[in-house]
């Protein structure tokens, strides 16, 4: 199956709790995009204010959209509303997204999940197969203001303007730490033209994963794979092996400080390689170290840092991820001694080896982790196809093998050299900030981001 990029297969259900003659194949098809978002502006413009209410727009061009908006409601009377979901329903799917479409969108994909009889699996490989070369695309200025409609409630909410700033000062202009739809402003330029472009360089066969996770063979799957995809025309491929390596800017850490009113919230960040690269699965093991209550913070916290619930995370993609310590304060007096306790642990991991004790619980988690994901069909399928457009299928087996096996040295070796002052975010939110910036979505200055001076 020449045109496939990637398709794997299991022979035996990959559940538990469902017996074989249920039959069902959970399906994950996705297409990689961030690696080519980086491409698609040349300049990106952000930490602007902007408002989709100021774009200028000319007495013509409101009468235009406003008899497109007619045509449109006049062209819904007479459209049958998500067909193919509808399809698949009625053919025993079950859809993995909760909308009545079976897609959704990541930074670096657009994925399609269907659980659906094995009897069904012709079904889907003929309707996606025809999806990538006679999709309609109707309704567009209207699902163009739909995504719109999510960013203005990312800018309603007060811990969303705040997540949003912090993407926007960890990674600088990687498009990795812009919103799903991309940049706000991008809205304002878009067209069917430049949608039906990128539909037509990105939904094709050898841009496309599939994963398969059921009682189906190999030869089953490229035998259909074959018929309904191998003569499909392809694009050329992106780039290989993109943004894998952390690239820390030199100088000194970037210090977030929101002025807006939320609780009082106290993170660190630091850069970290992306999925296939050697060092990044034993940042799934900082991780775990740093995190809850029986984590190293926890555990070492004194005076208004003791009982906080620490959570601490490693991103996962293609692109560049990030390492992020979280604890939330009781009062603002108190985000100065959670920092300190933050950074005291981060420079103990540098110094000293982790105990083994530590090390055992963390590899029981992965355990535990691995048997609750395999007896869920979706949520394998959906894992497998993530490190697909990642990486590789097979990366998935190398990581979790190379998490397991992380030790001491590798632990410490790692934190000395990516959890640095250099490659560092801090930022905190106060429910009283001085000087305080209420309800400040569209005005002048919803934060202060300045360097801190340091050397390497």
């Amino acid at each position: 199956m020449a045109s496939m990029v990637r398709l794997t297969s299991s022979n035996t259900p990959c559940t538990r709790a469902r017996p074989r003659s249920a039959s069902r194949i959970a399906m994950w098809i996705g297409s990689c995009c961030a690696r080519s978002m980086a491409h698609r502006n040349d300049v990106r413009e952000r930490n602007v204010f902007y408002d989709e209410g100021d774009w200028p727009i000319t007495g013509k061009e409101q009468r235009l959209r406003q008899k497109l908006y007619e045509l449109e409601d006049e062209q819904s009377k007479n459209r049958i509303f998500w067909e193919e979901y509808n399809w698949y329903r009625r053919s025993g799917g079950i859809m993995r997204h909760g909308d009545p479409v079976p897609a959704n969108t990541g930074n670096e994909l657009l994925r399609i999940e269907v659980d659906l009889p094995k009897e069904r699996m012709e079904m889907f490989f003929r309707l996606e197969a025809d999806r990538m070369v006679n999709a309609v695309l109707r309704g567009w200025e209207a699902q163009r203001f739909t995504v719109l409609e999510q960013f203005f409630v990312l800018q309603r909410n007060d811990t969303g303007r705040f997540l949003e700033a912090l993407n926007g000062v960890t990674g600088l202009a990687h498009p990795i730490y812009l919103h799903t739809g991309g940049h706000q402003r991008d809205h304002a330029f878009w067209n069917r033209a430049s949608m039906l472009r990128m539909y037509d360089q990105y939904i094709v066969p050898n841009n496309a994963t599939l994963t398969l996770v059921g009682d189906m063979s190999l030869d089953e799957a490229r035998a259909l794979g074959k018929t309904y995809f191998g003569s499909l025309p392809g694009t050329p491929s992106p780039p290989a092996d993109m943004d894998v390596e952390a690239e820390p800017p030199p100088g000194g850490s970037v210090r977030l400080d929101w002025l807006e009113p939320i609780e009082p919230t106290m993170l660190v960040r630091y850069r970290i390689p992306g999925v296939g690269h050697p060092d990044r699965p034993v940042f799934d093991v900082i991780a775990r170290l740093l995190r809850g209550s029986d984590g190293l913070p926890a555990a070492s916290a004194q005076g208004a840092s003791r009982g906080v619930d620490w959570q601490a995370n490693a991103s996962s993609s293609g692109s560049q991820n990030t390492l992020t310590m979280q604890a939330r304060a009781g009062r603002d007096e108190d985000l100065g001694a959670l920092e300190r306790t933050a950074l005291g642990e981060v420079e103990r991991l540098q110094r000293e080896p982790v105990d083994e004790a530590s090390l055992a619980r963390v590899r029981r988690e992965f355990r535990l982790d691995w048997e609750l994901l395999r007896s869920e069909r979706g949520a394998l399928a959906t894992h497998f196809g993530s490190f697909a457009i990642a990486d590789d299928w097979r990366t998935l087996r190398t990581h979790y093998q190379r998490r397991a096996t992380a030790t001491a040295e590798e632990v410490r070796r790692l934190a000395e050299r990516y959890l640095v002052p250099w490659n560092r975010v801090i930022a905190t939110t106060r429910r009283n900030p001085q000087p305080r910036a209420d309800g400040n979505t569209t005005s002048a200055r919803p934060a202060v981001a300045r360097k801190v001076e340091g050397t390497r």
